[in-house]
């Protein structure tokens, strides 16, 4: 079955000519007078170019098929057609229902990038702002650090309390009503210290095969809850309070 869309004018909408045509002349007109006042020509050049360029487009009210940098050419329709190609290759070879959703998904976010000039944030992207918003929510006086690169086998965040701290990962799929089985755990399971603490939150309902995961290979350390919009905001704190009761046993037991 042939997932392509059909094709279609990539029309520049009349709000977004305007709004072009408008930075354009402004641009235009700074360049411009810079050339006059300022020694450095450079700057003044690339002002002009980039002003005649986006009114251009404003003028004109199509976005370009393709955009040349270096000598390299990027055409749209050959981007399109490869994200195609692997939509059709993922549904004859029987891919799980969620990777042909992605690619689906990413095909309509390259469209809208090309229809509109602006591409709409990924909603995984979306909902790890909301959970950092959360967890600043419902731990305030607590330091939350980013991990600088997205593995498998490193927590997406993770949060300082009083010299203490707790591993968060996110897991967002597209069909929250779907179970999270956590198949990417292991990995971060596995590279983890053994004393750590990790907190798994998912926009998920069922959550029991990820739970049997995270509870069989860090018995109370780790925990999983389902997290979606601020009402569960208590649920977060709760499942955090208990990772904190965990570390303080362990801390007692150990005559500390």
């Amino acid at each position: 079955m042939s997932s392509r869309p059909i094709g279609r004018r990539q029309d520049i909408r009349l709000g977004v000519r305007s709004c072009l045509v408008g930075v354009g002349a402004a641009s235009w007109i700074v360049g411009g007078v810079a050339t006059f006042l300022s020694s450095n020509a450079a700057p003044s050049a690339v002002l002009i170019v980039a002003g005649a360029l986006t009114s251009g487009l404003g003028l004109i009210g199509r976005w370009p098929e393709k955009v040349t940098i270096s000598g390299n050419e990027v055409v749209w329709p050959a981007v399109t057609d490869v994200v195609n190609d692997q939509i059709e290759v993922a549904e004859r070879a029987g891919e799980p229902t969620a990777v042909i959703e992605e690619l689906i998904s990413l095909r309509k976010r390259l469209d809208q990038l090309q229809s509109t000039g602006h591409a709409p944030i990924h909603p995984a992207v979306a909902y790890d702002r909301e959970v950092k918003d959360a967890l600043r929510r419902v731990r305030p006086t607590s330091r939350l650090v980013q991990a600088a690169d997205r593995s498998n086998r490193v927590a997406d965040f993770v949060l300082h309390t009083n010299g203490s701290q707790i591993n968060v990962e996110t897991k967002w799929q597209p069909d929250g009503t779907a179970s999270l089985r956590g198949r990417t755990l292991p990995s971060l399971l596995q590279s983890l210290p053994p004393d750590a603490r990790l907190l798994v939150i998912a926009n998920t309902a069922d959550t029991s095969e990820a739970k049997e995961r995270v509870s069989g290979f860090m018995g109370q350390r780790g925990a999983v809850v389902t997290w979606r919009s601020p009402r569960h905001d208590d649920r977060l704190r709760e499942t955090l309070d208990s990772l904190d009761c965990v570390d303080d046993k362990h801390l007692r037991a150990g005559g500390i």
